[in-house]
This record gives structure tokens, sequence and C-alpha cells, in this order.
């Protein structure tokens, strides 16, 4: 059976006063659009969707109605449904049906889910919180429910909650957040019975907005240590009758029976930690040591610890082969959830049985291939033959941690995508793809290889700047496959230009490591690929550098190709210089520059090639009100942008209810490559409905600096009696 989809969100449609009850609505409306099935590849819409901070009553009233018919099976409340502020904000939605649970004075919606309150208690005359702050305005708890989901027609128990959060630092209400943990267990346990050597809790799923900040390192004392306590010291020195704790104390089920799915499975194999922090939300709001703009990871998918039998064989047990953060980048998919505005980004597992290599923790290493030398040429082909699909959508993942270009060939039922690690969400493109033959090695040779290990003829190449997982599936067109599968790689020597080197621009410069005293392939050639930026916005040209240092001053020969099928250099100089740069005037469409190096004899080496230009790019922007102007319609507010000496607008953004300490991504409101020179325009109005406009209120986004590779950063715009924060992100690199 295939893969079963879960997203979890808090999409911040709340409650007066929690927040305006006009921006639930939009959001709930948003949210429907982004589950659109037409957003998401074919093995990923959500066959489980669940939302926090949905206690709006109109926002549930948009949701059930814009979803009940993907999603037949839902709750929109638990324990509440009598006014906005008697209740949680847990809601549901699920293609699955949900099983009826077995009687209880917990049970809700006909006795398809349970409810459990985190109640404050007082024992032996002291009493001990269960909310503290503004979470004493929303009735929280755990929901439960179960499901069937067609794998091999088990039981799937999920809980779905929201703990209380902390507003002056981080860490702050661990305790009550802890208590709050013992209440899901007291639960999970009141319905699937006791975790010690219980098959139930292998099959268990705990998520939502938790509030513990999980982008720290494991065993960080800050915030109190949460996030070591509760993964990995049973609650620490907390899980006690001295914090109101009275069942299976110094025990936790998020240590013992549970694992934090993204720091468990989205780390690369044998790391101490995951490269990919995954933040998935901005505190808008400053506290005391709590700074506003500060991103954390507070949301979370928790699953089954891994466990063996008494022969030490490890049981079945759910896992995720893969989560990603929505929003994260700039595809279609990221930009609609983009538009929810939410201070949380969603996190999407798609969840199966544990199998070999079927997360990216337990990813095939590099190093674990089979190497073939190719004949009279310095390339190796390494093929992995011991990769399958036991079950209709399981996933095989391939760890290479060796910067580099490659080509990669798999078997021709299979769809690769790309990932570096440090971003699991947004997939590497690959900038080829190209047949076995035109890599110009031994034809014969290769062809034996290709039809022995059931190979396709034409492979992905991919530069791979910085440790990357490949994730291997079937192709949507045979996507019930099972069987064994074969996957290969060829790291690119430069000895042609199909098997060219990439470079990055502004990048330290690279070494292609020729082989000393022998031909790098039959001419004895080395080929850079150097990628160009999108033209500029204005259409002005931009000059760019392609240099190769030469520390021994041997003579070399540099030529520069416009594209890989050029037939003739454009560009052509041999010198004995120690530095030889040709200058290169960017004006039309060409996207890759190719190079060629040519040394005079086997024996020369240690050159270094390279390339750069002075474009930015921008690649995040968001506006934060600080402080709104007081008065009818002054919340109401008009920004447009301009680049360089551009006259005309490439954003153009109108909001007519921005309040104090809202933040809008404006990512979807521009073209998704803003090349630009010199500097960005900020213009801001406010718009009032008696009056004039007041405005405009002006500001400047200057480009990057000469030897600035990148830049997060603000400007504020004080217009009338308001103030905002803008906040860019610029870099030399396009979106993705």
């Amino acid at each position: 059976m295939r893969n079963i989809r879960i997203l979890t969100m808090n999409i911040q449609a709340q409650a007066w006063p929690a927040g305006p009850h006009s921006d639930a609505k939009w959001r709930a409306e948003a949210a429907v659009k982004a589950l659109d099935p037409g957003n998401f590849a074919f093995d990923e819409h959500p066959d489980v969707v669940v939302f926090n901070e949905a206690d709006n009553e109109d926002a549930k009233e948009i949701l059930e109605t814009g979803l009940k018919d993907m999603y037949p099976h839902f709750i929109v409340s638990f324990n509440g449904g009598s006014g906005d502020l008697n209740d949680g904000g847990l809601a549901i939605f699920s293609k699955f049906e949900f099983r009826e649970l077995p009687p209880s004075d917990y049970n809700f919606s006909n006795n398809r889910s349970r409810f459990y309150p985190y109640v404050s208690a007082g024992i032996a005359g002291m009493f001990y919180p269960m909310s503290a702050s503004d979470d004493g305005l929303a009735e929280k708890g755990v929901a439960i429910v179960q499901i069937s989901t067609g794998l091999h027609f088990e039981i799937v128990t999920i809980a779905l909650t929201h703990l209380q959060a902390f507003y002056e630092e981080v860490g702050e209400h661990h305790t009550i957040r802890l208590r709050q943990l013992k209440v899901i267990e007291a639960g999970l346990i009141d319905l699937i019975g006791a975790p010690e050597d219980n098959g139930n809790w292998d099959k268990v799923i705990v998520l939502g907005d938790l509030n513990i900040r999980g982008d720290t390192p494991p065993y960080s004392t800050e915030g109190h240590g949460e996030w070591t306590n509760v993964f990995i010291n049973n609650g620490g020195p907390y899980n006690n009758v001295s914090q109101g704790i009275t069942t299976r104390q110094n025990k936790l089920i998020f240590t013992e029976q549970l694992i934090d799915g993204w720091r468990t499975f989205m780390t690369p194999p044998g790391a101490f930690m995951e490269a990919d922090p995954s933040l998935t939300n901005t505190n808008l709001k400053e506290g005391k040591h709590l700074p506003a703009g500060l991103k954390e990871r507070l949301d979370y998918i928790c699953f089954p610890k891994q466990r063996t039998d008494a022969m030490g064989e490890t049981l079945r047990h759910l896992v995720a082969q893969h989560m990603r953060i929505l929003p994260s980048n700039f595809s279609a998919l990221d930009m609609a959830f983009e538009k929810i505005q939410s201070d949380h980004k969603g996190i999407l597992a798609q969840v199966h049985w544990q199998f070999r290599y079927n997360t990216p923790n337990q990813a095939k290493l590099q190093g674990d291939f089979v190497h073939f030398q190719a004949p009279d040429s310095l390339v190796k082909v390494n093929i992995a033959n011991d990769l399958k699909i036991p079950s209709p959508g399981v996933f095989q993942w391939i760890y290479i941690h060796e910067p580099g270009t490659y080509t990669f060939t798999y078997s021709p039922n299979l769809e690769a995508a790309f990932y570096y690690d440090n971003d699991m969400s947004t997939k590497i493109d690959p900038f080829n793809q190209v047949k076995w033959g035109e890599l110009g090695l031994d034809h014969d040779w290769l062809n034996g290889l290709q039809h022995e290990f059931g190979l396709s003829e034409v492979g992905d190449q991919v530069d791979v700047h910085r440790p990357m997982f490949i994730r291997l599936k079937a192709a949507e067109r045979d996507d019930q496959f099972t069987g064994n599968i074969a996957f290969s790689f060829i790291k690119h020597t430069g000895e042609n230009r199909f098997l060219a080197i990439g470079l990055l621009p502004n990048d330290i410069p690279k070494d292609p490591r020729l082989p000393v005293g022998q031909k790098n392939g039959k001419n004895d050639e080395c080929w850079f690929r150097a990628p160009l930026a999108e033209q500029l916005l204005s259409g002005n040209p931009y000059p760019v550098q392609f240099y190769i240092q030469n520390d021994f001053a041997r003579k070399i020969r540099l030529s520069l190709f416009e594209g890989i099928a050029a037939p003739a250099p454009f560009a052509q100089v041999t010198n004995e210089d120690r530095l030889t740069v040709i200058d290169y005037d960017r004006a039309t469409d060409i996207k890759d520059v190719y190079i060629l190096l040519e040394r005079s004899q086997t024996t020369d080496y240690e050159f270094l090639a390279g390339y750069r230009y002075s474009i930015s790019y921008l690649n995040h922007l968001e506006i934060y009100s600080i402080e709104d102007q007081s008065g009818l319609g002054a919340d109401e507010i008009h920004l447009t942008m301009t680049a360089d000496d551009m006259a005309t607008n490439f954003l153009d953004f109108t909001d007519e209810d921005f309040d104090d300490d809202e933040r809008r991504m404006l990512n979807s409101y521009y073209p998704k490559n803003t090349a630009f020179d010199n500097r960005l325009n900020v213009t801001v109005f406010e718009l009032d409905s008696g009056a004039d406009d007041d405005g405009p209120f002006t500001a400047t986004i200057p480009a990057l600096k000469k030897g600035e590779n990148s830049r997060e950063s603000s400007i504020i715009i004080e217009a009338d009696g308001a103030e905002y924060q803008i906040s860019y992100k610029l870099s030399r690199n396009p979106n993705r």
C-alpha cells in the first residue's frame, strides 16, 4: 500500500481577543486554497490535516465548508463549540474514517474521538496550573483519534495538541508543558494500554505546536534544557510530585516510546543533529528576553521509537520517510501556503513502515557503492544494486557527502529528487539531462553496465555544492511498483564538456585536482561550467569576470564558450600569468558559460578556477507593523518596490487591515528571481478613507557590496505616526 501523508499547521485563525476576526477568516480561506490537490505532487496531497489555532467560529465554518468534499471525516471542535473563547483551536480533517472508540467519559464526536482537557489541579494543598497568561483563554487539551489507513489495514492512533506558549523567554512555563505532556501520556495509555512491550505504540503519532524549542542542539541547556528533558531525560528533574505529577514519575513516553521526527529522520547518517533546523515559527511580539523576529522550531510530528524483539530483530513501526516545511521556497505549493500568513509554518510528513534506506538518517552512503573504472579515463561509474521498494510508496534515500558535479542514473521507472542536507524542503533541479552516450566514455562499456543493472540511458546532472540527499521513488505512471532498483553516479572530472565541473559565483575558486603525469581524459582538457544569473529586472547588462589562478605561472590557454553546444570560443587567451582574467558583459540570455582550461604538459597542476559578478537577488521580503497610525482607515497600507533606475513597480501590495504586531510575508508578490545591480526602492502609502493618502514614505535596500555574498537585515520606515519594519534577505543566488 502507498504511504500516508500527514500535515500539521498552526494557522493563527484565532478567536477574539487573541486575533482580529477578519484575519481568522481570510487565513482559513487561504488554508482551503492551499490544500487544493492541484498544488501537490501526485503522492503528496495530505490524507490527514491537523490545524492548531483554528478556534474562530467563522474560520471553522470556512474550513468545514471548503474541505469536507476532500476530507469527508472531520472534527472542527473538541470540547468546545459554545463560543470562541471555549475552544482549544484543534481541528482534524481526514480522508480515512475515524474508528469508533471504546466507551469512555472522554469520548466525543459519536465516540469517534477523545478529548482530555488540560485541567489545573490541587494536590495536598498545592496548586499546579495547566495554563498561564493568555493561554488561559483557550480550552487546550489533547484530542485522540484512530484511523485505518490501508497500511495492511493497521490501526494508527493520532494525538493532536497545542501546548502552553512561552511569552517572555524561551522555556518559560516548561513545567506546565510537562504536565500537559503527562496528560497526553495518560490519555494514550487509557486508550491503547501501557507502552511497555505493546505493539499498539509502534503505530502512534503525536503532533502539533508543542512550543518546545527544537532547533538548539541536543543537551543544550537553553530554555531550561526543555528539549533535552522531554526527549532524552524522561522529563528531567521535574517529572515528580514536586510539580504535581503523581503517576509514572520519572518516566515519559516522549523519551522512552516516541521520538522527535524531524531531529531523528531528517538528519544526515551518523550525525549528532540535523543540518536543516526546520524553523517553523517567527516570534512576532517581543518579550522580556524574547526578541521579535526570532525564528524557532516549535512544531512537531513525533513517531514511535525503534524497538527490537528478544532475538534482536527490529519490530515494524511507523517512520517519516520525508518531512518538509511549508512554506520554505518559491514553488507554487509553497507560495500557496505563504498566503495563509501565519506566524507558523506547516509540516508535511510522508509516513510508511520502516524499511532499509527509506529515511534520510538511514540513507545509502556514497562510499558503499561498487566502483567500475572507465577505460582510458579517470572516471568511475559507481553503482548500488541493493536498493529495493518492498511495498508501494516506499522511498529509498542516497547520501552524497562529497561536493562536486555529478551525473546520476537510475532505473527507468523511478523519479529522483535532490535536496541539500541543510534544506530538506527545497528540491534542487538538475542543470541538465544527458544520455550516457554523450559523456565521451567508452560507449560499449557503458552500454554493458546499463543493461546489466537495468539503468536508464538518460541521467540527471547536478551540482553538489554541499552534502546532498537523493530521494528515489516509483514514478507516477508506475506508482504501485515493488522490487529491486538500481542507482549510479559519476563524479565529473572535467575531461569534456558533458563532464564539466560546476562553479559557484563569488565563491572560493575550485581546484579540479588534475592528475600529475597523466592526461585528464583523451585530450587532457579541463572543463568548468559557470551558471550565469538571471537578467537584471532593468534589462541592463552586467559585468562578469572568469579567472584561473595559476600560482606556479605555468603556460595555459583559457577559452570561454557560450553554452555547452557552442562550436567556437567567444574569448580566448594564452599566457603564463599567475592570474588570468577574462571580462564579459552578460546581456544576452545565455544561461551557462563553459570554461576550457588547457595546460602545456601533464606535470602542471594546482590551478584554481572561479568567476564573479556583482548583482544581487531578493530572496525574502516581509513587512512588520511595529506601530500603526491611530484613526479611521489608518491601518490600510500600500507598498510598492522598484529596482535600480526602473520606473515600473515589480511589487505592488495593498492590505486593508494591517495592525500592530502583524506581519505580512511578501515573497508571493514579486517575481521569483528579482535580480538588481544597485538598490531596491521601497515606497509606503497609508490609505485614509476621507482625506488624502499619507505618504509617500520611502526607503532603500542597498545591493550587496563587493565581497558580500549574502545579507539578512531590515530597514525601518517611519510614516505619519506609524512605524514599519521591512525585513529582507539578499544573496548572489537565484531562488528555487
